[in-house]
């Protein structure tokens, strides 16, 4: 009897143990996911340790993009050059997809020439997602630029308590198109701190709970009008806190906030869904 009741007690540790996360888990070239965007700024991030229980299936969808993770395939001949087979191995990217690394609405205020269609080239091998470099397009010229400091997105394997920190600097020289320099330094820090069942409206996972901690630091060089300096565009603390199921490709919720005034503010509220063709947005490459 006492045998029956040590393995009846046992069972539920056995059905909802933590699991662990592979490169196989994360979208690569070919891959696309629809995710939805909420406005539930007063969203819980907090909540987090072992054996949770997250529910967030109250979240409602506000939009939504096709986020798409194109192959080197169909890229330019300079994009090709730069991340393709003709690279130093660590920067031949495995997939590349639409970005938001840039600050946009800021560089297009301050600079003469359009900036556009941002796009992050990545390598997932069995042990890292690495960023490797970017493209973006000034003034209709789409111009590609290897990162100089290589920088870890994800470790593998991926487990409960895992801690790993990593950073990035990339030199994006616009000449000759324009005579202007936007530098990036990042610091990450991420932290696999929680493991449970997350319940989206697009389902219910097994999943773990990452969390990454990035500072970064942006500063412009701008030439107007004959006049060339540096400027510093300022970039709060963020946090990322991301729920990463077994197979989803993407994350099944991810919460993004800003540090202001000391206090963290939420951003933006995304997670992977089904397609709601009504709202959506494509984002191809």
């Amino acid at each position: 009897m006492k045998l029956l009741t040590f393995l009846f007690a046992a069972v539920p540790y056995f059905l909802f143990s933590q699991i662990t996360i592979s490169n196989s888990d994360f979208s690569d070239g070919g891959d696309v996911s629809y995710v939805s965007t909420a406005s539930d700024l007063t969203i819980d991030f907090s909540a987090t340790g072992a054996n949770q229980n997250w529910d967030y299936s109250s979240l409602v969808s506000t939009g939504q993009v096709l986020k798409e993770y194109a192959t080197l395939d169909g890229a330019s001949f300079l994009v090709g050059f730069t991340f393709g087979d003709f690279a130093g191995l660590n920067y031949q990217a495995s997939n590349y997809t639409a970005s938001d690394a840039l600050p946009l609405d800021q560089l297009n205020q301050i600079l003469p020439v359009e900036i556009s269609d941002i796009r992050q080239f990545s390598k997932n091998t069995n042990d890292s997602i690495t960023s490797v470099g970017l493209s973006i397009t000034v003034s209709g010229t789409e111009i590609p630029f290897k990162s100089d400091t290589i920088e870890t997105r994800y470790k593998f394997p991926l487990n409960f308590g895992d801690v790993y920190d990593s950073r990035g600097y990339s030199n994006v020289d616009m000449n000759p198109v324009y005579n202007g320099i936007w530098r990036q330094y990042r610091q990450r820090h991420s932290e696999v701190d929680g493991w449970g069942t997350i319940t989206t409206p697009f389902g219910s996972f097994e999943a773990l709970r990452v969390h990454h901690t990035i500072n970064e630091s942006d500063s412009l060089y701008v030439d107007l009008f004959g006049f060339a300096s540096w400027v510093e565009l300022p970039v709060p603390v963020a946090h990322q806190y991301e729920w990463i199921a077994a197979g989803e490709l993407e994350p099944v919720l991810r919460i993004s906030t800003s540090v202001i005034a000391g206090n963290e503010t939420v951003t933006t509220v995304e997670y992977k869904d089904n397609n709601l063709s009504a709202n959506l947005n494509e984002l191809t490459e």
